[in-house]
């Protein structure tokens, strides 16, 4: 949680210096509220996916700052998705041991792809049906 906490606060302490300069930089002055505002519709959603998932946490942290998103919030839902995440992790690596540990060493690239398409893809399918 140390680290999480640190990346929200490298997106909320951060964003009026260097933040605003690279979104300059980069042309995307027009996306900035757009985001925030996708953001504080779904950012539980985005927490709570993403925490499960072996993506880098640390663009949820840091967009959660960014975004401005509740710092309450932010705490309790990443306190849930990574106990929960690290649990099941613990729970499968104790139960199926070495073998499974080392499947998922060779192949968590393309687990993470496939869990990155579903929930991609389930986002788009919230988004046309809106």
């Amino acid at each position: 949680m140390a680290g999480g906490l640190l990346g929200y606060a490298i997106g909320a302490l951060l964003y009026e210096s260097l933040g605003q300069w690279l979104i300059q930089v980069y042309g995307l002055e027009g996306g900035v509220e757009a985001v925030r505002a996708y953001y504080g519709q779904y950012g539980a959603w985005f927490i709570l996916l993403k925490g499960l998932t072996p993506i880098p946490y640390k663009l949820v942290t840091i967009t959660s700052g960014f975004a401005g998103y509740d710092l309450v919030w932010f705490t309790s839902l990443s306190l849930v998705t990574r106990g929960l995440r690290f649990a099941a992790l613990a729970v499968v690596l104790h139960r199926f041991g070495n073998p499974l540990k080392k499947l998922l060493d060779r192949h968590l690239g393309l687990a993470a792809i496939l869990l990155g398409t579903l929930v991609v893809g389930g986002f788009a399918a919230i988004g046309l049906l809106h």
